[in-house]
C-alpha cells in the first residue's frame, strides 16, 4: 500500500540524514517515528475527508507539545513534514495528495514562524 511506502521512505531518510537520532532514541525511537508518521497521515486524511485543514493544524500544535517534551526539536518536525511533502506525490490520488501537501505546507509555515 502507498501509505507504507511513504512511511518507509520518510523514516529511512530521517535516520540516514540524522544518525544522531538513532544514538539518542535507539530502536524504540525509530518505532515511534514510524508510528508518528502513520498518525501524521491519519490526521491528514481526516482533514482531507472533512475539508477542514484546521484539524491537521491543531494536531500539529499538539504534536509539537508532545514531541518537544520528549526532546525532539521543532526542526525535526518541520523536516519530517518536508519529507512527507516529497514522498506523497504519485502515491495517493491527485486530489487527496494536493490537499495533504497544502495542509503540510500550512503546518510548516506555522512552525517556522
Amino acid at each position: 500500500m502507498s501509505k507504507e511506502r511513504i512511511v518507509e521512505e520518510v523514516v529511512a531518510g530521517i535516520y540516514k540524514d540524522y544518525p544522531w537520532v538513532w544514538d539518542k532514541f535507539g530502536e524504540r525511537g525509530k518505532e515511534k517515528t514510524i508510528e508518528d508518521n502513520y498518525h501524521h497521515l491519519d490526521h491528514l486524511y481526516t482533514a482531507y475527508s472533512t475539508g477542514e485543514a484546521q484539524i491537521f493544524l491543531d494536531y500539529t500544535d499538539w504534536l509539537v507539545t508532545v514531541l518537544t517534551s520528549r526532546g525532539v526539536g521543532v526542526d525535526l518536525i518541520v523536516d519530517n513534514f518536508e519529507r512527507l511533502e516529497k514522498s506523497i506525490p504519485g502515491r495517493l490520488p491527485q486530489k487527496e495528495a494536493e490537499a495533504y501537501l497544502n495542509y503540510l505546507q500550512q503546518a510548516r509555515v506555522k512552525l517556522e514562524t
